[in-house]
């Protein structure tokens, strides 16, 4: 931080970071983000949602050490995800707004150095994501893809998690200037969507982060109605791209219905399976590769699944 050049009240990157209950894992976090060498000034913005645990002692805590860099967003009640992600954007003021959540950090220090460097030099790109390592317990960590260097559009994107969240850098002002509805369950599917609505999205090699699962992770709770609120994405998207391919992405939301919840009935299952397939074919011929897999693989292992729980 000693050698920032420019005015440290105005950040060019904001690191927006938003948490509950994360007392195990958010101190890794912040340390994270104040340990990047960087030779223009950013700011922490933490969203905590009311947590009932003592993440938002531990926030203040580092605030009374560095209250110029951090700032903390909170209220005296649970707003719930979504709302809390967009009030603590809302608070950024960076042209550039790197994202991680609590419960995830990064480990290299030059990982904000090097993006930011990518999206001054190239106009074109609306985000820079890079690799990331998942740590599940105490297993031993794993590449999250297996992607290389990688300019990725919107068709690269829509069926598929190419990167994930904690790893993305993008310009402040597309996300700022729509911001994400808040009757949705998947933030960063619809990040991800919005940023390659606005240009190419680069893929860095490099691990410089951590996505940290856990048993108080979404994975672990979410269910098949809640993963349906992301078809609300479909009225903001076509808002902002009327000629935005739509039946692709409500082919893969129905995808994910089936794939993603740990519980699943065996009717919903074939309901979502149906009108994956179906759609799907909006499509065609590229839908192919991807039936093939669902219908004798997929569908086969959750209705196993369906039955053992």
């Amino acid at each position: 931080m000693h050698n920032w050049k420019g005015e440290i009240d105005k950040p060019i990157v904001s690191v927006c970071t938003i948490t509950y209950n994360h007392e195990k894992y958010i101190t890794e976090a912040i340390d994270s983000f104040l340990m990047q060498e960087t030779d223009f000034p950013f700011e922490v913005v933490i969203g905590e949602d009311f947590s009932t645990d003592s993440t938002r002692r531990i926030i203040e805590e580092y605030i009374k050490k560095y209250s110029n860099i951090i700032k903390l967003i909170t209220s005296e009640q649970n707003v719930g995800i979504q709302e809390n992600g967009k009030r603590t954007m809302e608070a950024c003021r960076g042209k550039y707004i790197a994202l991680c959540e609590g419960d995830d950090y990064w480990t290299d220090t030059k990982k904000l150095h090097i993006q930011k460097y990518f999206l001054d030099c190239n106009k074109d790109y609306s985000a820079i994501a890079h690799q990331v390592n998942v740590l599940l317990n105490k297993h031993e960590p794993k590449r999250f893809n297996e992607l290389e260097f990688s300019t990725l559009e919107l068709n690269d994107i829509l069926f598929e998690r190419k990167f994930h969240t904690a790893s993305v850098m993008c310009r402040g002002y597309i996300i700022k200037k729509h911001p994400l509805p808040v009757n949705i369950l998947s933030a960063d599917k619809a990040y991800m969507i919005l940023l390659a609505l606005f240009g190419k999205i680069y893929f860095h090699k490099n691990i410089m982060g951590v996505y940290r699962k856990h048993e108080g992770g979404i994975s672990s709770w979410v269910t098949d109605e809640l993963m349906k609120k992301d078809l609300n994405l479909l009225p903001w998207i076509l808002s902002i791209s009327p000629v935005f391919p739509k039946f692709r992405l409500i082919s893969y939301i129905h995808k994910t219905i089936v794939m993603y919840p740990i519980k699943i009935s065996v009717l919903n299952i074939f309901r979502h399976s149906f009108l994956f397939i179906y759609f799907s074919f909006s499509y065609f011929p590229f839908n192919i590769r991807h039936l093939g897999e669902f219908i004798f693989k997929v569908i086969p292992l959750k209705i196993v699944d369906s039955f053992k729980n």
